[in-house]
């Protein structure tokens, strides 16, 4: 960023910027902006009697630069989304490390939007975090959304030590809500306020049974009618997360028999007593748009250790919108690797947010 630069705030508000650099009250960089009239800020541009810049009072902001983007030109007609997903093993690696940090980085990286994460631990730092005596006892995923800038985000347990959580740039447009599905898994489902004027998206996370084809076809049917009753009033929604599901229409006849001999060598049972593939055939059928398959690029498996797809991005019919890409994003931040899809909303008067490089 520079000083005079319009930016957004906080997901949705708008400023410019008039002051980067240290501040003696934490440690920086920081950037300091005036908040346009109809928003409130927190300060006159000073802190502890030390000022920075002047503006008039509770219209000045301080933030890390993480929690900044460059601010839509006017009278743009649409805007495009990142959405993410990455199930993060509890906080583990590929290798057995933790991974807070490594998650942390990905997402910055990509510059996602909107963020589900899966099996995710609720937990405070710990010294094998290895991510410094000042964050020691921090909540993770406190940390995670100070250093992404998704500071809007929720958590709900599956009924585990694990759980999900949606993260995003932008605030909610009403407290987040839980749906607890039979044999311990959860949707978290949050209305995306992308714009002031504009419906909010409805976006889900959730994680299926880890190994019972007919358990996840009925946690499936349970999440697709939380997500239709949760999109009643915006319109269509946007499902991401760890299925742990087979798609049939990924594979060969040879490749789906391979499976099912290395399903029976890992006691899965083979596909007569375990049938596979049933639950997203059934989801499919409903209209559902499969973000990969309709615009994917790249590798298609999202497993580490098998050459499967686990993780997936849905899309429902009747949400205004156009798929512009979908990729698998390499790394050892955990066994799956992640997948993001950029989504392009119809929406007058709304630009597409540029990240600030």
């Amino acid at each position: 960023p520079r000083v005079g630069m319009r930016v957004l705030v906080r997901g949705t508000e708008t400023g410019t910027v008039v002051f980067i650099g240290d501040c003696h009250f934490a440690k920086g960089p920081w950037v300091g902006v005036v908040l346009d009239d109809e928003f409130d800020g927190k300060n006159d541009g000073s802190v502890d009697g030390v000022r920075y810049f002047s503006c008039p009072p509770n219209r000045g902001l301080f933030v890390k630069f993480a929690m900044i983007r460059k601010a839509p030109l006017e009278n743009e007609k649409r805007v495009k989304l990142r959405m993410f997903t990455l199930n993060v093993r509890g906080w583990n690696s590929a290798h057995g490390h933790s991974s807070i940090a490594a998650v942390s980085s990905l997402i910055k990286k990509v510059d996602a939007d909107v963020v589900a994460l899966c099996e995710v631990q609720d937990r405070p730092i710990k010294p094998s975090d290895k991510l410094g005596n000042t964050n020691l006892g921090r909540n993770a995923l406190d940390y995670v959304a100070e250093q992404t800038g998704l500071i809007h985000h929720a958590f709900h347990s599956d009924g585990s030590q694990f759980g999900n959580t949606i993260m995003s740039r932008f605030p909610f447009a009403a407290p987040p809500i839980a749906h607890e599905l039979e044999n311990g898994s959860v949707v978290v489902i949050g209305e995306i306020k992308w714009h002031a004027d504009q419906p909010a998206v409805v976006v889900g996370t959730t994680r299926l049974h880890h190994t019972n084809e007919l358990i996840r076809t009925e946690q499936l049917s349970t999440v697709h009618e939380a997500m239709l009753g949760a999109s009643l009033q915006t319109g269509g929604f946007v499902l991401l997360g760890s299925f742990n599901a087979l798609n049939p229409n990924d594979y060969d006849q040879e490749e789906w028999a391979a499976l099912e001999e290395d399903y029976k060598y890992h006691g899965f049972g083979d596909f007569e007593i375990n049938p596979q593939g049933q639950a997203l055939e059934g989801f499919l059928a409903k209209g559902m748009q499969d973000a990969f398959v309709e615009v994917g690029r790249g590798p298609m498996a999202t497993y580490r250790w098998r050459d499967v797809r686990y993780d997936y991005i849905f899309v429902s019919p009747d949400l205004p919108h156009s798929l512009l890409s979908c990729r698998r994003v390499d790394g050892d931040q955990s066994d799956h690797f992640a997948l993001y899809m950029d989504l392009k909303l119809a929406a007058a008067g709304v630009a597409e947010p540029e990240p600030i490089e």
